[in-house]
């Protein structure tokens, strides 16, 4: 687990579980439950549906409608609610815990969510306490309207065992296939185990093709990539920007997969002093640097303050382009992947 938050109510359901059973969900106090409501959501999952039961109040104040009135998965597109259904029945019909980690589109921007949800009991009956956690600051315009049109990309999905056998075989087809084509890390108890595409999963597929391509932000003139725009655009979440002012303002709000930096920013701005500034906000992105044509400049990966920087010459080919962001994006998912393994 990632966040501090999402770590202290893993523990907090843990010291009320007792011997090996499941916390009652009158002993979570007002008082327990209250560290939880800044910008983060609490969830109570039912059997026949995940609904919201607790949320931030200034996250309250801009929706139209009672978010406790709200089925979580009617956000998602209608061709994929029911593979969502399905991979959080599998941990109810295992009586087991789910953490997720997943970046998803708010409308105006991606950020990275943590969620875990974990059994208890409303007196006889089973449901799940959950937990969703951001890891940016909360934004006035994130409003999760009831409009299908959020997307998700799961990155990763761990099913806690909670000391039970558990097998991924009693998940549904189409959740695997589903978690395959989003090229998902699945795993039990942090092990890792393989998935793959077994089913055709039609417009489901689709939809997971497209929130898992890479998030990818240009810091430089639109005419340096003007010729292949349109390609990149269905290759990537692509933005193109032209000032070092937007770029900050995108690289505060916004999960960045690759982020590519011109030497020389339009708007007469460093983009060396940037690509520094957005390193230490965002250690986990990857970066390529746009060089101005000048004599013995070559295509080459630098080290720069501590990051692995491709440095592509002006004027760009595609080619050369789309390899160092798709060398970028996997190097860092290799890195992230490691350390959600532990």
């Amino acid at each position: 687990m990632k966040h501090e938050l999402t770590i202290k109510f893993f523990e907090m359901w843990s010291g009320k579980r007792g011997d090996l059973g499941f916390p009652q969900l009158d002993e979570f106090t007002e008082d327990d439950l209250a560290l939880y409501d800044g910008q983060d959501c609490l969830l109570v999952l039912r059997d026949e549906g995940l609904y919201y039961e607790r949320v931030a109040p200034k996250v309250q104040d801009v929706l139209e409608t009672d978010i406790s009135e709200i089925e979580i998965f009617d956000v998602f597109p209608a061709a994929v609610q029911n593979i969502q259904r399905d991979m959080l029945r599998f941990a109810f019909q295992e009586q087991i815990g789910v953490h997720r980690i997943s970046r998803v589109w708010y409308g105006h921007r991606h950020k990275d969510v943590e969620w875990i949800f974990l059994p208890i009991l409303d007196k006889e009956e089973l449901k799940y306490l959950g937990l969703s956690v951001a890891f940016t600051a909360y934004h006035e315009r994130d409003i999760a309207v009831v409009d299908h049109q959020s997307l998700e990309r799961i990155i990763f999905q761990n099913y806690l065992s909670l000391g039970k056998r558990v097998s991924l075989k009693a998940l549904s087809a189409e959740a695997r296939s589903y978690l395959a084509t989003m090229r998902t890390t699945v795993c039990i108890d942090n092990q890792e185990q393989v998935v793959r595409n077994e089913v055709a999963l039609g417009k489901a597929a689709e939809i997971a093709a497209q929130a898992s391509r890479p998030n990818v932000v240009i810091v430089g003139s639109m005419y340096d990539v003007l010729p292949f725009i349109g390609r990149l655009g269905r290759r990537y979440n692509l933005k193109v920007v032209e000032s070092a002012l937007e770029a900050a303002e995108i690289i505060a709000l916004d999960s960045i997969d690759v982020l590519l930096i011109s030497e020389l920013i339009p708007d007469g701005s460093s983009g060396l002093d940037l690509l520094s500034k957005a390193q230490e906000e965002k250690p986990n992105s990857g970066y390529v640097m746009i060089l101005e044509n000048r004599e013995g400049a070559l295509d080459q990966v630098l080290t720069i303050e501590g990051h692995e920087v491709h440095c592509l010459v002006k004027p760009l080919g595609e080619f050369a382009l789309r390899k160092a962001i798709d060398d970028s994006y996997k190097k860092m998912n290799i890195i992230e992947r490691r350390k959600l393994l532990g």
